[in-house]
């Protein structure tokens, strides 16, 4: 088995690989999404007699961590041919990817698991939980009725309105830590895959978008694709247009954050069932250079971090952030001022997800109370969310 960028002249038996281990959409021509992604050096394969027979895709992104625009490497398509899932081969894509996603300058990582405890082992961790949930549609109900609402409808083929709703989810990627650009090809990505989707953009006074929604109807079901607001009028209004497809489907279904707590909007909050799962997953690819554009709030006296990362070496040091936000790698430091972590907890932690107090009071953290206090004072506060699926 030997490993290497997946070729262009490779496409179809790329996409054969994933359509066999994942479900598609009926009907949709992944030519048009997978070929630019190829000829980016975005697929790692692996080949036996010059077959793939195993891959994963590196999507180049863009990711707001507290305000800051980082890169990020976003690992998906992980698929292998079942006779050759076993010997290692996704363990040695995954290390590769780490390599690849250093040198392109991508300072975290983010994927969906199949399994948690699987990719801990190569050092990324949950940071998000979601819910999946459906209402019956005659419950679709809000405590407060919204009476001044207007609301445009269109499909993936308006391309003026597309424009504005591109613009207006830039501005709301923006605001809100752990969410993730969306470029031209990415909104070319989600038109095609999901080619009979529909928009709703709620409108303001000045009409303006306020909040849109992105939606498909399929076997009784309203499945709510994106669901953006600036405030809770225009949530309203987006809840009473679903409302009024009453005739045509059933339920709602769609996903919301754990933290967001919608149902508490509506009348009837008991009528909705909800399943809380880990979302997603993080890890910090180049600590050195991760630190140096983290934005710290208040660092007191300086703040000294020893990584642990088998799978990356190069973060194998610990780490100093000075008042100003330098980083240098110490060579001796005294002890009872280090914060020791595993580079899986450590990502978590400094993507919000919880407090430096929540990983010590587990075991996932090592640090006296003072430092604990001074990294508490300085990681920003904000749960993460999570949004697109790769």
């Amino acid at each position: 088995m030997h490993y290497k960028f997946i070729p262009p002249k490779d496409l179809h038996p790329s996409i054969k690989l994933a359509e066999y281990c994942f479900v598609t959409q009926p009907g949709c021509d992944r030519t048009k999404e997978m070929l630019p992604l190829l000829e980016q050096e975005v697929g790692l394969g692996g080949y036996e007699n010059e077959e793939l027979v195993t891959q994963l895709y590196i999507y180049p992104f863009e990711m707001n961590v507290f305000g800051i625009t980082m890169p990020m490497g976003g690992i998906a398509t992980v698929s292998t041919y079942p006779e050759y899932r076993t010997g290692g081969h996704t363990k040695r894509l995954l290390l590769k990817s780490l390599e690849v996603m250093r040198e392109k300058g991508q300072l975290v990582s983010v994927l969906a698991p199949f399994s948690e405890s699987f990719y801990r082992q190569y050092g990324w961790e949950v940071f998000f939980e979601n819910t999946r949930y459906k209402i019956p549609v005659e419950q679709v109900q809000m405590r407060f009725r919204e009476e001044n609402e207007k609301v445009v409808r269109f499909d993936t083929t308006n391309e003026a309105w597309q424009k504005k709703i591109q613009a207006y989810y830039t501005k709301m990627v923006s605001k809100r830590n752990g969410l993730t650009y969306r470029d031209d090809y990415w909104w070319m990505r989600l038109n095609t895959r999901e080619f009979d989707a529909f928009y709703a953009a709620s409108l303001d006074a000045d009409g303006e978008i306020d909040g849109y929604i992105r939606y498909r109807i399929e076997n009784k079901e309203f499945k709510v694709l994106d669901f953006f607001t600036d405030h809770a009028r225009a949530e309203r209004v987006l809840f009473q247009y679903i409302a009024r497809h009453a005739s045509q489907v059933e339920s709602v279904v769609g996903k919301s954050p754990v933290q967001g707590s919608f149902p508490a909007q509506l009348k009837h909050p008991e009528e909705v069932e909800r399943e809380v799962f880990f979302d997603k997953m993080v890890r910090i690819v180049d600590v050195e250079a991760f630190l140096k554009v983290y934005p710290f709030e208040e660092i007191t006296k300086p703040l000294y971090v020893k990584i642990t990362d088998p799978s990356a070496p190069w973060n194998e040091y610990t780490f100093r952030i000075g008042h100003d936000g330098t980083v240098t790698k110490p060579k001796q430091v005294e002890t009872d001022k280090v914060l020791e972590m595993e580079i899986g907890p450590f990502s978590a932690m400094m993507m919000g997800y919880h407090d430096i107090n929540w990983y010590e009071w587990h075991g996932y953290a090592k640090a006296l109370n003072t430092v604990k206090e001074n990294w508490k004072q300085a990681v920003p506060v904000g749960y993460p969310s999570s949004h697109d699926d790769f």
